[in-house]
């Protein structure tokens, strides 16, 4: 034998399609979610018919505005029952007994509502009645006739009918089916008591045959009936008062509920296997869901901490790109004086011990150069060489380029990144214009050359670094120590092993040298054929003093470069007009110093340029300056343009 408790969905669901009583599921809009076969048989429509309609399309009890109150009595009290008509597809109408049950799934509430047509039993109902009225009517004969019509009815019903006498709490008579339904013979039957067939529900009974012979009818919903093998029956009970022989006696008609029952039953185990079954899942996706969450939280978490990496190693790579990217003013240090073979001197002495180096020189000099040549010959060359040019930088972002920012350390800051100091670990450091470095920022400087560690701006973790500095300046710090402009102790810090590049009008003999490496290099990038320099063009440029250095002499050659027409250099009037001499200035008195000659040739460049001071034809570029450097100077020497 099968374990009748197992429960099997299939089954039941079945058992549903295939109910003798027509099935409803209703939500709260009143429509049909769920309807059986009987539904559609009772209404005359299909069941995706049926599923498209509404309560309102199949019976008049219940209009739209009252709906509302009904599904609240059904939702309080459990179970409705009660009488209606409902309404075929072809229009006629027929009178239904419904049981409604509220059924509560997850948070949607459903109605499950029983229907069945009563209209054979309202028929016969009808009949007795209508027999009954013609036994006081009509004559012996036609009574006779009413009563055989009665006794067959009465005889045939497929619903047990019983004729019982409230007062003497006695069953009169019963049908065969009553005579099934209770497993009594029909003797048996009228030899009961009504309470020996309801023994648990007389008051309720009572009440309910009072009320019969009082309005005429009534129906009542379950009561249960004890039946001789004392098992109970569930029943729906639906009665009418007559009157035999000067009593008042009730026909009842009673239909055995069983089925109905058994199939509620089933509704309710799956709705209640269905409501664990919902539970137990959405326990486990809510399980998932949470791991889920968390798994994406970690993800999100290391998808951030790699776009930071990889901002960081973007913003390395794209420095080292640009550092490979640089034209160089010099492939090599190009010199046969013997003032730069004391620097190359120098250069070889400190290259491999690690300490700080401070190179002096004007601009234009190849300060740059030199670091790069220390770098190259050092045990540090396979690693990067990071150029700061602190002149070049707004002075509130130097801080943030030397030793990074933390996200979200100012306006702007939406990612980490990695400073100067990071990027050159392992390798060296150069710091150019170091003069031009504000006095406010010098003391972390400090800090990190002395100690090996800073934060970055925003942070609070000290970060340890390895890193070579080398540092560039065309200004006299010790004279800007003086003024209050640079601190002593960095100074000295710094200026471990100073190195002076020497200008170029110290040595003049590597100009002839030096033209002849710049004729090659922008001939060849032009495609011109120069490759001689005459006499007298190498006189002009021996003769001029070079105030912008070796940067301005490649400046020159590469426009003589571009405007000559065969293999001999012409210089034009570069030095003449556009470029004018020292030697040409007038001095009103000897006793000028190096800086007001300095500052009467910036002078006369601004004047000659219409004081346009960076871009094409501007006085930076005909001095063979950067125009910050010349910005720098200008404010050092108190050039301000008139008004």
């Amino acid at each position: 034998m099968p374990d009748s408790n197992v429960y099997n969905p299939v089954i039941a669901f079945y058992a549903l399609k295939k109910a003798c009583d027509a099935i409803y599921w209703i939500n709260e809009q009143a429509e049909f979610v769920f309807v059986n076969d009987m539904s559609c048989h009772l209404a005359g429509y299909s069941e995706s018919e049926l599923l498209t309609m509404r309560i309102f399309d199949i019976t008049s009890r219940y209009p739209e505005d009252n709906w509302t109150k009904f599904w609240a009595e059904a939702q309080a009290g459990g179970t409705v029952e009660f009488e209606a008509t409902h309404q075929k597809r072809d229009g006629r109408v027929f009178p239904v007994a419904v049981r409604a049950n509220y059924i509560q799934f997850g948070d949607q509430g459903y109605i499950c509502a029983f229907v069945r047509d009563v209209s054979e039993q309202k028929r016969l109902e009808t009949e007795l009645r209508e027999a009954h009225h013609r036994l006081k009517l009509e004559t012996k004969e036609e009574l006779d006739l009413s009563e055989d019509r009665f006794h067959k009815i009465f005889k045939n019903s497929n619903d047990a009918i019983y004729i019982l006498d409230p007062e003497a709490d006695r069953i009169v008579d019963a049908n065969p089916r009553a005579s099934k339904d209770l497993g009594y013979t029909q003797e048996e039957l009228r030899n009961l008591k009504i309470s020996d067939v309801h023994p648990y529900e007389m008051p309720q009974l009572t009440a309910f045959t009072q009320e019969v012979i009082k309005s005429g009818s009534g129906w009542t919903d379950e009561l249960t009936c004890y039946t001789k093998q004392h098992t109970f029956l569930p029943a729906e009970i639906s009665a009418s008062p007559i009157k035999l022989k000067g009593k008042r006696l009730v026909v009842a008609m009673v239909r055995n509920i069983a089925e109905r029952k058994r199939m509620e039953m089933e509704i309710r185990r799956a709705n209640q296997s269905l409501e664990k079954q919902v539970k137990d899942r959405t326990h486990e996706l809510e399980k998932t869901n949470r791991d889920l969450q968390n798994a994406l939280s970690e993800l999100e978490e290391l998808k951030e901490q790699l776009e930071e990496r990889n901002e960081e190693l973007q913003v390395q790579n794209d420095y080292l790109v640009e550092e490979i990217k640089i034209n160089h003013n010099f492939e090599e240090i190009i010199s046969q004086s013997k003032s730069l073979d004391e620097v190359l001197r120098r250069i070889e002495q400190v290259a491999n011990t690690g300490a700080t180096v401070l190179i002096h020189g004007e601009s234009g000099t190849g300060k740059e150069l030199i670091a790069r040549a220390i770098h190259r010959i050092s045990d540090r060359a396979g690693k990067p060489l990071v150029k700061v040019n602190c002149a070049a930088l707004p002075a509130n972002l130097i801080e943030s380029e030397l030793f990074g920012h933390e996200k979200g350390a100012f306006t702007g800051a939406n990612n980490r990144k990695p400073g100067r100091f990071e990027m050159a670990t392992g390798g060296t450091l150069f710091l150019d214009e170091i003069g031009e470095l504000p006095i406010d920022l010098q003391p972390k400087l400090l800090r990190a050359l002395q100690e090996g560690e800073f934060e970055r701006v925003g942070g609070t973790q000290s970060i340890q670094v390895d890193v070579r500095i080398l540092a560039a300046t065309n200004r006299d710090l010790e004279v800007m120590i003086s003024e209050g402009e640079f601190r002593e102790d960095l100074f000295y810090r710094l200026n471990v092993f100073p190195i002076y590049n020497p200008p170029l009008r110290e040595r003049k003999e590597d100009i002839p040298i030096l033209c002849r490496h710049f004729i090659e290099k922008y001939a060849k990038k032009n495609g011109k054929p120069v490759n001689r320099i005459p006499v007298r063009v190498l006189n002009q440029l021996l003769s001029y003093s070079w105030p912008g250095n070796v940067r301005e002499l490649e400046n020159i050659i590469e426009r003589a470069v571009i405007i000559s027409a065969g293999e001999e250099l012409e210089i034009g009037d570069w030095l003449k007009s556009g470029r004018p001499r020292t030697n040409k200035l007038e001095i009103g008195s000897t006793s000028l110093t190096l800086e007001d000659l300095e500052r009467e040739h910036i002078q006369r460049v601004l004047k000659a340029t219409g004081w346009k001071v960076s871009g094409i034809n501007g006085a930076a570029e005909m001095l063979g300056l950067k125009a910050t450097t010349l910005e720098s100077r200008m404010k050092k020497l108190n050039i301000l343009r008139p008004k």
